[in-house]
């Protein structure tokens, strides 16, 4: 009875040839191989995946910046800080749409670990808005003959505030923290275009002040990244 069963089988599911089968084993091996697995090729492919809405509205930030400085406008240069909490917002969206989208198991389940494409994807976005903020701040500085450090505190620290406390509620309310942080988005913005307006009360502000209020927002931004990171080895453990 096992012979005629091995028998069968043999002839149903014959054995590959040696040969053929080592050469489709190396060619697979070095295909894997070929593929970029560094935090540069990581990032990259993250950026690729970014929706192209994040890309638009941070392009239309240096659009409006260039158009401010042709046209010496001050409202234009208030209205683009009061853009920025926007700006940060569809960035946090970016970052937490796997838990979104119910994609966040099937990630930690690839070849790289969860946390890496998260940091990867806050990485990728937030280095890619620091540069057009940076660029920004010295076109409007130079262009406007306004302070550089005022001018920088007026476009990061509404950018910084609301990504602190949209990554803050996303990380609380994963379900529906977007409506909370796009009602964020616009109380921030609100307010910082209220701010701007009045410049005697901005005038009577110390610049230690915005030094410490910029320091305090880069410390919470760590600290909401390192909890994102911690939470993550977490959940694998």
């Amino acid at each position: 009875m096992s012979k005629s069963v091995t028998k069968l089988l043999s002839e149903t599911a014959p054995t590959p040839d040696a040969a053929r089968k080592d050469a489709f084993l190396r060619a697979h091996h070095r295909a894997f191989l070929s593929h970029d697995t560094s935090t540069k090729g990581m990032i990259l492919t993250q950026l690729r995946f970014v929706s192209v809405w994040v890309w638009i509205v941070t392009a239309l930030m240096m659009v409006l910046t260039v158009i401010c400085v042709s046209t010496q406008s001050t409202n234009l240069r208030d209205m683009i800080s009061s853009m920025m909490p926007f700006v940060s917002c569809l960035a946090v969206f970016q970052t937490y749409r796997s838990k979104k989208y119910g994609m966040l198991e099937l990630e930690q389940a690839t070849f790289h670990t969860g946390r890496r494409v998260l940091l990867a994807r806050i990485s990728g976005i937030g280095c890619v808005q620091l540069l057009c903020i940076v660029a920004a701040t010295a076109l409007l500085g130079f262009g406007l003959q306004r302070d550089f450090l005022q001018t920088g505190y007026a476009l990061i620290i509404p950018y910084l505030l609301t990504s602190v406390i949209s990554m803050e509620v996303e990380y609380r309310m994963p379900s529906n923290g977007s409506w909370v942080s796009a009602g964020v988005a616009v109380v921030v913005s609100v307010f910082t275009q209220i701010l701007l307006t009045d410049a005697e009360m901005l005038s009577q502000i110390p610049q230690t002040l915005w030094m410490v209020t910029l320091l305090v927002l880069c410390i919470s931004l760590f600290y909401e990244m390192r909890k994102l990171y911690v939470a993550e080895e977490l959940a694998w453990n």
